[in-house]
C-alpha cells in the first residue's frame, strides 16, 4: 500500500483490475474481466505479471529462467523459536536456501521451503 501511495503521490495514475494483453499501433491494449478493453498511449508499463509475463512477451523481451520450488507444512523442530523466522543454505543440498516461517505457536508448525 505505501508503494502505491508513493506512486500516486509522484503523479502515477494506477487503473486496477485491467490486463495488458497486447500493444498495436504505438497503443498498449489492455482488457477487464468484462471484456472491456482500453487503449493507452503509454511512456512507462511496470510488469508484474510473473515470469509468464504477457509484457516480456509481447515486448520480446527474454524471459527470465523459471525456477520451481517445493513448499512444504512441517512441524516446527524443537529447537526452533515459534516467533522467530529462520532461514539458512546448505550449499550441497541446494544452491538457494531452507526456510522456517512459524505458522503458530499453539501447533508448532511452519512454512519450509527447499
Amino acid at each position: 500500500m505505501h508503494l502505491l501511495q508513493l506512486a500516486q503521490s509522484a503523479g502515477v495514475e494506477v487503473l486496477t483490475g485491467w490486463a495488458f494483453t497486447d500493444r498495436k499501433d504505438g497503443l498498449l491494449i489492455f482488457r477487464n474481466q468484462d471484456g472491456e478493453e482500453i487503449h493507452e498511449e503509454c511512456n512507462v508499463i511496470l510488469a508484474g505479471d510473473g515470469a509468464r509475463s504477457q509484457v516480456l512477451s509481447t515486448f520480446k523481451i527474454p524471459r527470465p529462467p523459471i525456477l520451481l520450488l517445493l513448499q512444504a507444512k512441517v512441524q516446527l523442530p524443537e529447537w526452533a523459536q515459534p516467533e522467530i523466522a529462520i532461514v539458512w543454505f546448505i550449499p550441497e543440498d541446494t544452491p538457494y536456501f531452507y526456510w522456517l516461517i512459524p505458522d503458530s505457536k499453539k501447533n508448532r508448525s511452519a512454512w519450509t521451503d527447499y
